[in-house]
């Protein structure tokens, strides 16, 4: 429990997260609930296909070249692009 509260990590047990501490520690209980509601990231390979079409999307989006909307549209087609060339 010390070791979590002190880096602001959820804590491997429900029990740990139950104590006081750390129900009283705002970014841990909030990375608690994200944790519960959330959706896990698959494990796959292709998922590097994912992260390598978002990349120069977002940066484009950033730097004004790109609106997110057209940056959400580039992310999908390239992903399955490159999904599509690791299946071969």
């Amino acid at each position: 429990i010390r070791t979590a509260h002190e880096l602001y990590v959820i804590p491997s047990s429900i029990e740990a997260v139950k104590d006081p501490a750390i129900q009283s520690d705002v970014r841990i209980k909030a990375a608690w609930e994200q944790l519960r509601h959330g959706k896990r990231m698959p494990v796959v390979p292709e998922m590097r296909a994912v992260w390598d079409a978002m990349r120069p999307a977002y940066q484009n989006v950033i730097n004004g070249e790109m609106t997110p909307e057209e940056a959400a549209k580039a992310m999908q087609a390239d992903a399955i692009k490159k999904i599509k060339e690791m299946k071969g």
